[in-house]
């Protein structure tokens, strides 16, 4: 879907988000559309297990009537317009490229101004459709194109033969485009992509301790417990025992 495609019928609040380093927060069945840009900081957001990270080299597209988590990892502020459509845009949390995030800062600004007026709404609206066909056109909404790839992602991490052919051919896209879509969208290869993702669902089984570490290993895609230690160790610094443990000790 090309976010310049859909009718805005409504915009519902515009707003700066002062989001302090640690805040963490749960969003359940969001309301509405949400655009985010950042003027400094960084929020990492996850949904099913999928992790975008929000700076300000980016814009981030929030979804409607969707859950999600995000994390405060340095402090600062995000500018949020938040709207609805007449059509479904995207059911993920998607991160967009800006060759110029500055200029979205100032349009956002022109954009608050201008709904605050009462006389302003047409001009806000006018506003609103010139950002986003501003962003449509940034590196052809990349983020959107790798949408297929991470959603395949989530549902076969468990499949050891999970492979970039495999992402290319649910993308739709060619093997080499996929993983320089990868490393400019989200500054990852996307077997990293791959590994990070099994290993954020091992944590997870670890902490609820309803499988063995060799349970595990076979749930999240690796092809031995022995290749699954190695990994999480190298990503977590802790063995898949020891991070068992800890998680153990801090519910308690």
């Amino acid at each position: 879907m090309n976010i310049c495609s859909v009718t805005v019928t409504r915009i519902s609040s515009i707003i700066n988000v002062y989001s302090e380093e640690g805040r963490y927060l749960e969003i359940k069945n969001r309301p509405y559309y949400g655009i985010s840009f950042c003027k400094n900081g960084k929020i990492e957001y996850v949904k099913n297990g999928i992790k975008t990270v929000s700076d300000n080299t980016c814009a981030i597209i929030l979804p409607k009537g969707q859950n999600y988590s995000l994390f405060g990892t340095k402090t600062g502020e995000f500018p949020l317009i938040n709207f609805d459509t007449d059509q479904n845009i995207t059911d993920d949390v998607l991160r967009i490229p800006l060759q110029n995030p500055e200029a979205y800062i100032l349009e956002f600004e022109r954009l608050r101004t201008s709904w605050q007026n009462p006389y302003g709404q047409a001009k806000a609206m006018s506003i609103f459709y010139d950002v986003l066909d501003r962003m449509s056109h940034e590196g052809n909404n990349e983020s959107i194109l790798l949408s297929p790839a991470l959603k395949y992602v989530s549902e076969h991490f468990s499949e050891s033969s999970l492979s970039n052919e495999s992402l290319a051919v649910a993308a739709n896209i060619s093997e080499v485009y996929l993983r320089r879509l990868f490393v400019k969208t989200l500054r990852i290869t996307p077997k990293q992509y791959i590994l990070e993702f099994r290993i954020r669902q091992a944590k997870q089984l670890l902490s609820e301790k309803a499988f063995t570490v060799t349970g595990i290993a076979e749930k999240c895609g690796f092809a031995s417990v022995y290749h699954f230690c190695r990994a999480f160790k190298t990503i977590t610094g802790q063995t898949p025992t020891e991070y068992a443990s800890t998680a153990e000790r801090t519910k308690g």
